[in-house]
């Protein structure tokens, strides 16, 4: 039986066989991305994104459940 890695890193090319994946790595951020305000806000902006696509729906079902008690 063919195995397939479940993440592809971005230099490994995908094969024929594996299905497509979403590249998971993603760069770092550039050190001079928070050395202005513009810079900081933007990068602050962005990961408060990040944060809220993981908690937001925890925090709803959390409402939620207490609602129904």
């Amino acid at each position: 039986m063919e195995t397939t890695p479940l993440l592809q890193r971005n230099n490994e090319p995908l094969s024929p066989s594996s299905p497509a994946l979403p590249l998971l790595e993603q760069e770092d951020y550039l050190p001079g991305a928070s050395k202005t305000f513009k810079g900081f806000k933007s990068l602050f902006w962005k990961e408060i994104v990040k944060l809220w696509n993981i908690a937001g729906p925890i925090a709803l079902t959390l409402i939620w459940q207490y609602g129904t008690k």
